[in-house]
């Protein structure tokens, strides 16, 4: 009896050891079309867990091609018929299809179906392969076919007349030649006489006709090439050029082949001609224009260069100019009077301009040289937005200008670069500033949607902003545009101007070049 027990548990052991670790994929169904229980194999070939498999109809893995064959498939089952192998496929969790081949059974207590049982081989890439090789197959027939044809199209086309090979040479402008080197009778066709600017029956097709058009500086080589040919039984291809008796200058490529009896002795020179003026015409052309390309670069590169040494060398007196502004201010050299103070103020006020345009300049520099970088990280546009403006407040009263921002309800976050989303703040600030007349208003907000946020800067002067943002326009469309969003700028007459950028809701949190 022990011996029996072992034995069962050892048989046990090894079935369940298969479950486990086969590649078939084998599942159990109830009666009621619920998956009872799936092998390791399904649900990685599949797409679910052990949790998510479980209780799943079994028709939500099956293939709509497949499902009224696979019902038709569990009912003979069901009734105790024994069906053949079966072939079919199956839906992976994220609706990829799977190819699989087995078999179903039905397992029976006292007489009746309890479950069934199914396994089946991913067959997938099997199919696949199948598929490769009928349609390689179909391809390799399709090409014999259009090989064949295209061999019956060569074998017609040998027989047709002298004239429509002279069409055919015209149009393809293609010409031939055949030298009888024995009797010294060459042959050109029609096509090689209209390259060559002659007349067939009053220019005679020899030699030394030949010789005469070909360019002057080009005769000795050409007469080198023909003899290599004639004495080493080396082919004749180069291209020459023509002085034609109008005189006009064509570019042609001749290429010749010299056939030799058995005793070695040249017999027959033939060859073709080819007016390739209109592409030696194009090659000049592509390299002028190559020529003109590498110029542009240079001069761009050189434009780049003296933009960012520019910002340099500005930045050293300008970092001075800003210290010693802060010495009088500390009134380190003793007190000033109030129009020195005025004077002072005014010194600051246009530093203060000028770091903004070297940083522009800085920034135009990158842009042009692809150096241009976002740092991106989670923040509130909403608390950024008001920040910018209340550090703008002080120089906004002082103009006699009303600088609002509507409230918001909520922190309007996403994912920006903080500081040149700033730097666009107080470029369109600055600029509404500017264009806004002493007793005008700046109003400020920002309108959320599904996709983006977007924030809106509306001043009551007459101009648009470029008028006087120079390049800052340029660099805030170029971060907003980074960022991935879009900017633009609405006029009403009588009404004032609205600046506007957005900024997606779902850009990634990473570094990246702009």
């Amino acid at each position: 009896m022990g011996h029996d027990v072992e034995l069962e548990r050892a048989e046990a052991d090894f079935y369940r050891d298969v479950f486990e670790h086969t590649q078939n994929l084998i599942q159990v169904v109830n009666l009621d079309g619920r998956i009872q229980l799936v092998n390791p194999a399904w649900r990685t070939t599949l797409g679910y867990t052990e949790r998510e498999a479980e209780g799943l109809q079994v028709m939500e893995v099956i293939h709509p091609d497949y499902r009224d064959h696979f019902r038709e498939i569990r009912r003979l089952v069901l009734e105790g018929h024994s069906v053949p192998w079966l072939e079919m496929a199956m839906l992976t969790k994220d609706g990829k299809r799977i190819e699989v081949e087995g078999n179903i059974g039905c397992r029976f207590m006292d007489g009746k179906p309890v479950a069934t049982r199914g396994i089946f081989r991913d067959i997938t890439a099997s199919k696949h392969a199948e598929w490769m090789l009928k349609h390689y197959q179909a391809e390799l027939e399709r090409r014999v076919e259009a090989r064949t044809r295209d061999l019956s199209e060569a074998l017609e086309s040998l027989r047709i007349s002298e004239g429509l090979l002279n069409h055919a040479q015209r149009i393809a402008r293609l010409g031939s030649w055949d030298w009888d080197v024995t009797s010294g009778e060459i042959h050109w066709s029609d096509e090689a006489y209209r390259i060559y600017g002659l007349t067939r029956g009053r220019d005679e097709a020899s030699l030394a006709t030949f010789m005469s058009i070909v360019h002057p500086e080009d005769r000795e080589a050409v007469a080198a090439s023909i003899q290599v040919a004639l004495e080493q039984r080396m082919p004749f291809d180069r291209e020459v050029r023509l002085v034609r008796p109008d005189g006009s200058e064509r570019h042609v490529h001749e290429l010749g082949e010299m056939t030799f009896d058995v005793a070695g002795k040249p017999m027959r020179f033939i060859g073709i001609i080819q007016d390739i003026t209109e592409r030696k015409r194009a090659e000049r052309e592509l390299v002028r224009q190559s020529a003109e390309l590498l110029m542009a670069e240079d001069l761009h590169r050189l434009k780049s260069d003296f933009v960012n040494a520019l910002a340099q060398d500005l930045r050293t007196p300008l970092t001075s100019l800003k210290a010693y502004a802060e010495f009088l201010d500390d009134e380190v050299g003793g007190p000033l009077t109030a129009m020195q103070r005025d004077f002072l103020l005014q010194i600051q006020r246009n530093t203060r301009r000028l770091k903004v345009m070297v940083n522009d300049l800085e920034d135009y520099a990158r842009i042009e040289t692809n150096g241009f970088t976002l740092r991106l990280q989670v923040a509130d546009l909403g608390k950024l937005l008001r920040e910018t403006a209340e550090s703008l407040q002080e120089p906004a009263k002082a103009a006699g200008i009303d600088l609002v921002v509507e409230p918001m309800d909520e922190p309007q976050i996403l994912t920006l670069d903080s500081q040149r989303i700033e730097q666009v703040l107080v470029n369109a600030l600055t600029d509404a500033m500017k264009l806004t007349p002493p007793g005008g208003r700046i109003g400020m907000r920002l309108r959320r949607d599904v996709a983006s946020v977007r924030c809106e800067i509306e001043h009551s002067g007459e101009r648009l902003a470029e008028e006087g943002a120079g390049m800052s326009v340029a660099i805030c469309q170029h971060i907003i545009a980074a960022h991935g969003g879009e900017s633009g700028i609405q006029s009403e007459t009588g009404a004032g101007r609205t600046c506007w950028f957005s900024l997606p809701l779902d850009l990634d949190e990473t570094d990246f070049s702009a």
